[in-house]
């Protein structure tokens, strides 16, 4: 997972002008294929959205796993927006947070105009 996300970075900067920074800490080899799943297109999705909408200049995406979870941040630090007023058409926000939902977990996504957006999720690993 941590290296079909870093890839994912890599094509990223290929078509964006923004640094990306990508830290993970995974400890877990063996994960189910929707996990992976689930945790790439959260991913992707969050990145496209910071890349295209946020301006920033920046964006840090980090993997962790932690108290049996995956951890997912994506940051950028530009123009944000009212996660409550989102344009009709726009679902991508929307998307995350009922992926996350779909396996046990739950997405927080923080904005406000002038202060860039986080997007957080947390994704249990089931036991095997």
């Amino acid at each position: 997972m941590a290296a079909a996300v870093g890839e994912l970075i890599r094509e990223s900067l290929e078509l964006a002008d923004v640094e990306i920074e990508y830290y993970h800490d995974l400890q877990t080899n063996v994960l189910s294929f929707s996990l992976v799943g689930t945790v790439f297109r959260i991913v992707q999705e969050s990145l496209t959205n910071a890349c295209c909408h946020s301006q920033s200049k920046k964006i840090q995406v980090e993997l962790t796993e932690q108290d049996k979870c995956i951890r997912i941040l994506v940051q950028d630090w530009g123009i944000g927006f009212d996660p409550e007023n989102v344009e009709e058409g726009h679902f991508g926000l929307h998307g995350i947070q009922t992926r996350a939902e779909q396996i046990g977990g739950k997405a927080v996504i923080t904005s406000s105009p002038g202060t860039g957006t986080s997007v957080f999720v947390e994704i249990p690993i089931p036991e095997v």
